[in-house]
């Protein structure tokens, strides 16, 4: 062999073993971002299932306490449109009777004092701006905590 092939030969095997030296390198690197990329997720997979029930559940205890703020300034009208929409439901019903609590039935009393066939009639035991629909076509009960329990009991998969 002459020299300069000799010497050629030398400059490739050093050029190619210095850049399969750095291919290696930029490979340990790329697996260990890999790696870390991999584990922020698993962390982050944690985090969010931790704090998924807990946001959920905050968010219902701040609706709960925005519904019963609007209950303690209106809960005649809210009463008033639950029972429209309920009695939506119920087309066709020959005779509707609405319970409601005495606080809201007043208001209840005037704002269906024009359809002859619904009764509006006083129940204690029903809660502020909820009501019960009872009528020929079926009974329908629309009491706001309730619906919130199970709101809440879906959303943690009870």
């Amino acid at each position: 062999e002459s020299a300069k092939e000799k010497f050629s030969k030398e400059g490739y095997e050093q050029a190619r073993a210095e850049f399969e030296k750095e291919l290696n390198d930029l490979r340990d690197k790329y697996l260990k971002s890999v790696s870390k990329l991999e584990e922020a997720c698993v962390n982050l997979n944690a985090f969010i299932e931790k704090n998924e029930k807990e946001l959920a559940d905050t968010a219902i205890d701040i609706a709960k306490e925005v519904i019963l703020k609007e209950l303690e300034n209106n809960s005649s009208k809210i009463a008033y449109a639950l029972a429209k929409d309920l009695i939506n439901e119920l087309k066709g019903a020959g005779s509707i009777e609405i319970k409601v609590n005495s606080i809201d039935y007043n208001y209840l009393k005037e704002h269906f004092s024009e359809n002859s066939h619904i009764k509006i009639t006083l129940d204690d035991a029903i809660s502020k701006g909820s009501v019960i629909i009872l009528s020929d076509s079926g009974n329908i009960e629309s009491n706001l905590n309730a619906r919130l329990i199970k709101i809440k009991k879906m959303v943690n998969n009870e």
